[in-house]
């Protein structure tokens, strides 16, 4: 998702809230924040933290966030990430799916 940062006026953070209208329907709902600082150069310091209501369908939600790095040169960024995640996540999906975990992300924009 590219978010034009003049539109929403902070800046640096900006709020997602969203969902899939059969999903909000379903009572899903997913809201988080999330930012980027430049620190040096092309690398900035990146996180997020939300919440995922799944009280309708499971009779609770979770917590989740993440904090890394990223590097970008023109169309082509690294994302050094650590992700996390509540201990409902866990127990409603099992540790295969959710919990803490590393990511490495390399992305080309064309």
């Amino acid at each position: 998702m590219n978010v034009d940062r003049r539109l929403l006026g902070w800046g640096l953070f900006f709020i997602l809230l969203g969902g899939i209208p059969l999903a909000v329907k379903g009572g899903l709902l997913d809201e988080q924040m999330v930012g980027q600082w430049p620190l040096r150069g092309p690398v900035s310091a990146t996180g997020s933290v939300g919440y995922y209501d799944l009280s309708q369908l499971f009779g609770t939600g979770y917590f989740y966030g993440s904090a890394g790095l990223a590097w970008t040169f023109e169309r082509f960024r690294i994302d050094l990430a650590y992700f996390a995640t509540s201990h409902e996540a866990t127990a409603l999906f099992g540790p295969g799916v959710a919990g803490d975990r590393w990511s490495l992300t390399a992305a080309w924009s064309f």
